[in-house]
């Protein structure tokens, strides 16, 4: 019986191993699709406020070549104006259509989500952990890795090929249910991105 007992803990491990590994690789696909959104939220930004700051100061030139009685200048400055005061509504709405700020948000939520299912996943190490306390321990591992991938947002086929890509490096530097430092890295990595 006590034998029957640790061949199911041993697969209740592996099968927790799996897990972590699967935690692992959405968690690197959210934190590659998340970057991809505030970068292109960032382009955007830019875009707008540079068209905004063309457009007043293609005003300014108009005006200022009026007084000077120009030719054509006030006018060619006037339209310059009209066009980047355009690029910039248009980078404003399409900005907040494509709603990248907040797919990053989205994206960083269920990226912190995987990591700490990852990190969970330690205790499956303690040492003397009975069979029983395993399967509760891996039904809840996996009834919250169901809810967050029923969050409906998924990064895409090549940010999942990179992610596999990073785990399977990773997972040859360090011993397998050792995501915790990843996890510190990770929050190194956004801290550093955010001072940025």
């Amino acid at each position: 019986m006590n034998e029957n007992n640790e061949n199911i803990g041993e697969q209740l491990k592996k099968l927790i191993a799996e897990l972590w590994e699967r935690a692992r690789i959405n968690a690197f696909a959210h934190r590659e699709a998340m970057n991809k959104s505030r970068k292109r939220e960032s382009i955007w930004y830019i875009i707008t406020i540079s068209s905004s700051l063309l457009s007043i100061l293609f005003m300014n030139l108009s005006y200022i070549n009026n007084l000077n009685n120009s030719d054509n200048l006030p006018f060619v400055f006037l339209i310059l104006s009209v066009i980047f005061a355009f690029v910039s509504l248009f980078a404003t709405i399409f900005s907040n259509h494509m709603r990248y700020g907040i797919t990053s948000e989205q994206h960083k939520f269920i990226l912190n989500s995987y990591m700490h299912i990852a990190q969970r996943t330690r205790l499956a190490k303690k040492p003397n952990i009975s069979t029983e306390k395993l399967l509760g321990f891996y039904d809840d591992l996996e009834r919250d890795f169901a809810d967050i991938k029923a969050r409906g947002i998924e990064p895409q086929d090549k940010q999942f090929e990179k992610a596999e890509k990073i785990h399977e490096k990773r997972k040859q530097e360090k011993a397998p249910l050792s995501f915790a430092t990843d996890a510190d890295n990770q929050s190194e990595t956004e801290t550093n991105h955010n001072s940025q």
